[in-house]
């Protein structure tokens, strides 16, 4: 399934539901995919404490987008 930035956004939660029920989403940006929602597969998790701000300054560029 294939979804655009604004709309995934809009319906981040969905996303998730559907995701969790074994769905696979694309979301792009312009037409090019930009990232893949994908449900979680058995196995260990490997947890982070690093928050979206920590992440770098790659992230520090898409911030301000979604804080608006």
């Amino acid at each position: 399934m294939y979804i655009g930035i604004r709309e995934a956004e809009a319906n981040f939660a969905r996303l998730l539901f559907l995701a969790g029920e074994g769905r696979e989403i694309i979301i792009t940006n312009a037409g090019r995919p930009v990232a893949r929602l994908v449900p979680m597969t058995e196995g260990r998790i490997r947890r982070s404490r690093t928050t979206v701000k920590e992440a770098g300054p790659v992230m520090e560029n898409v911030l301000p987008e979604f804080e608006s």
